[in-house]
C-alpha cells in the first residue's frame, strides 16, 4: 500500500459539552493542551510520523481559533509533492443540513473525498466502539503483562513507540490519552521481557529514552540525540519506508538488520530536511552495547555490532522443520554476533591475537554457510 495513495480526513467539529467551560469559546479540537498545543496535535502528529500526508479536516463548532491554528501551526508539508492539510468547513453540498454526526460529516464531503483519488480513505474520529482499543497507561500496562507470559528466551519483542513526545528537561514521556508513561516506566515494562527487545521510539525529544532503557543485548533507538530536540519527526515515517525498501539491504543477504534499517532511515531523515531546504532538527541515536551512550549512524562508536546481527524477520532456515538445518542456522547467528563482538575488541588486543581468533571465527562461519546453502 502506497502512503502517497490515502487520504485521511479527520473529524474535528465536536463541541465537547464534557470539556465545559473550557470549549466555552472553541471546539474541543482548538482546546489548549501542554503550553501551545492543541488537542489536535496528537492525531495531526500522529498522521504526520505515520507518513500519512494528504489530510482533510472536517470543522464545524466555533471554529475559529482551531483553523487559525493550522494554519499557522501545520505548514509542514510540501505542496509540490501533493500533500496537504485542509480544513473542510460545512458546505450543504448535499442538503439542508450541518453535519449531523461522523458518518453524515463523511457523507457530505463525498465530493471532495472522491476529487482527490485516493486508494484507501482513513476517518478519525474522536469516538470509539471498544474503549480497550484507546491507547491509555492501563491499557499499555495491560499489554505488556501480557507479553510477559508469552515471550520466551530467544524471542524477538520490537516496541516502537509513533506519535507524540515531550520533554521538560528532566523528564521524557510518550504521550497517551490520559496520564503519560515517561523513560524510566516504560524501562520498568520491558525490563521483565525474556526475548532480546529492540526498543525504537520515533517521537520528538527521545534521547533520554536511550539512557534509560540501555542494556546489554538490547537495542535501543532514539529519532533524536538530545530531549531538546522537541519538534515532531519524520523518522517513523522513514523507519517504515525503509523496512519496505530493497535498498535498504545493504549486505544483499535477502534480509534487513536493525543496523541497516537505522543507517537507511537516518539518511532519509537528512535528505528530507535537504529537499525542504531546513535546518535538521533531530538526529537518530543507536545504542546496543549498554553504555548509555549511542552512535548516529553516520558517527564512529562501539554500538552497532548487535544491532547488524539482529533482523527483524524470521530466518527462513530457523523456522525448518530439519532439525539439522535449524541448528546450522542458530549455529551461523551466534558465530556472526561473536565476529561483531570481537571486532569490538581490535584495539584492545595484541594484533597476533586477534588476527588468530578471528580467522579462526571466519573459518567457522564459512564452513557453517557453506553446510547451510547445501541443505537449504
Amino acid at each position: 500500500m502506497d502512503l502517497d495513495d490515502i487520504l485521511v480526513i479527520l473529524l474535528a467539529g465536536g463541541v465537547g459539552e464534557r470539556l465545559f467551560p473550557l470549549t466555552k469559546e472553541r471546539a474541543k479540537p482548538a482546546v489548549y493542551f501542554g503550553g501551545p498545543y492543541r488537542i489536535i496535535d496528537f492525531t495531526l502528529s500522529n498522521c504526520i510520523n505515520s507518513g500519512l500526508r494528504r489530510i482533510f479536516i472536517a470543522t464545524q463548532y466555533k471554529s475559529l481559533s482551531l483553523n487559525r491554528h493550522v494554519r499557522m501551526g501545520w505548514n509542514v508539508v510540501s505542496e509540490e509533492l501533493g500533500e496537504f492539510i485542509e480544513v473542510l468547513a460545512p458546505q450543504k453540498r448535499v442538503g439542508d443540513n450541518w453535519y449531523l454526526g461522523t458518518a453524515d460529516a463523511v457523507y457530505q464531503n463525498l465530493y471532495s473525498l472522491t476529487r482527490e483519488t485516493p486508494s484507501h480513505v482513513i476517518v478519525l474520529s474522536g469516538t470509539t466502539t471498544n474503549p480497550s482499543l484507546t491507547s491509555t497507561r492501563e491499557h499499555v500496562r495491560a499489554a505488556f503483562e501480557t507479553l510477559r507470559t508469552q515471550v520466551k528466551p530467544g524471542d524477538l519483542v520490537l516496541v516502537l513507540l509513533a506519535g507524540h513526545g515531550t520533554s521538560d528537561g528532566a523528564t521524557a514521556k510518550f504521550n497517551l490519552v490520559g496520564p503519560d508513561l515517561d523513560a524510566s516506566e516504560w524501562a520498568e515494562l520491558v525490563a521483565p521481557l525474556q526475548g532480546r527487545v529492540i526498543f525504537v521510539n520515533a517521537t520528538g525529544a527521545s534521547f533520554p529514552f536511550l539512557e534509560a532503557l540501555s542494556r546489554r543485548n538490547r537495542v535501543v533507538v532514539t529519532a533524536t540525540d538530545s530531549s531538546a530536540q522537541r519538534f515532531d519527526t519524520v523518522f517513523a515515517e522513514m523507519f517504515a519506508k525503509a523496512l519496505e525498501d530493497p535498498a535498504t539491504d545493504l549486505d544483499r543477504n535477502g534480509r534487513i538488520s536493525v543496523w541497516e534499517a537505522f543507517v537507511q532511515t537516518s539518511a532519509a531523515v537528512a535528505q528530507y530536511f535537504e529537499q525542504h531546504g531546513q535546518l535538521a532538527t533531530e538526529h537518530a541515536m543507536l545504542d546496543d552495547n549498554g553504555d548509555r551512550i549511542g552512535r548516529q549512524a553516520e558517527a564512529p562508536g562501539p554500538d552497532g555490532s548487535l544491532a547488524r546481527t539482529v533482523y527483524l524477520d524470521a530466518d527462513p532456515a530457523a523456522l525448518s522443520v530439519d532439525p539439522a538445518l535449524a541448528a546450522l542456522a542458530a549455529r551461523q547467528r551466534a558465530l556472526e554476533e561473536q565476529a561483531e563482538a570481537l571486532k569490538l575488541k581490535k584495539k584492545t588486543m595484541p594484533a597476533p591475537q586477534w588476527d588468530a581468533e578471528f580467522e579462526q571465527l571466519m573459518i567457522e562461519l564459512a564452513r557453517v554457510s557453506r553446510a547451510l546453502r547445501q541443505k537449504s
